[in-house]
């Protein structure tokens, strides 16, 4: 079992877009309306911090090895946030007339704060010494996982004045890994 410890950095952009519409159907007195909601979100982050963690390995032969990693981060840095909703209604009566309405509305705010992340990892490791066990190489395969806690801002409607809430969510990936590395 190995611990180890030393410095994370860490940037990450998420964006996200969404739009909706709705259309009314044309009433007696022939006109019709047509309503676009466009939302759109922008969550940048960048920080420094500490991480620590533990990497135990389990030896099947002198050369190939099941490995794993616990690690645990915290990060000081500043989180950026940007919203811009934009609401368009156009009105149509009869053939000739149209009346168009734009609504938009645009916020950032900045903050900084610890940001906490969690690693995980599981693998299998072939390595080779040589040169008088003074070199190793080494190929590993495996999964990593990695969950930022808390670290998207999403604005949630709460009426048609328009009226948010914010909510933080989670942010978690992980895939396959394959590393070819050389020590000394």
């Amino acid at each position: 079992m190995r611990p180890f410890a030393g410095l994370r950095f860490l940037w990450t952009d998420v964006e996200f877009e969404s739009t909706s519409t709705k259309n009314t159907i044309p009433n007696l007195s022939n006109s019709s309306e047509h309503q676009s909601y466009t939302f759109d979100l922008d969550n940048d982050y960048w920080g420094i911090g500490f991480v620590a963690g533990i990497q135990p390995r389990f030896y099947f032969t002198p050369c190939f090895s099941l490995y794993a990693g616990l690690g645990v981060a915290l990060v000081w840095g500043e989180f950026e946030m940007k919203r811009d909703h934009v609401l368009q209604s156009t009105v149509k009566s009869g053939s000739t007339a149209q009346l168009t309405l734009d609504e938009a509305y645009s916020s950032k705010s900045e903050l900084s704060g610890m940001q906490s992340i969690l690693d995980l990892e599981l693998g299998l490791r072939y390595e080779m010494a040589f040169c008088d066990r003074s070199y190793l190489g080494y190929l590993e395969a495996g999964w990593e996982h990695h969950a930022l806690l808390n670290h998207v801002s999403r604005q949630k409607l709460v009426d048609s004045n328009p009226s948010f809430t914010t909510e933080r969510h989670d942010v978690v990936f992980g895939g396959f890994v394959l590393r070819v590395g050389f020590q000394f």
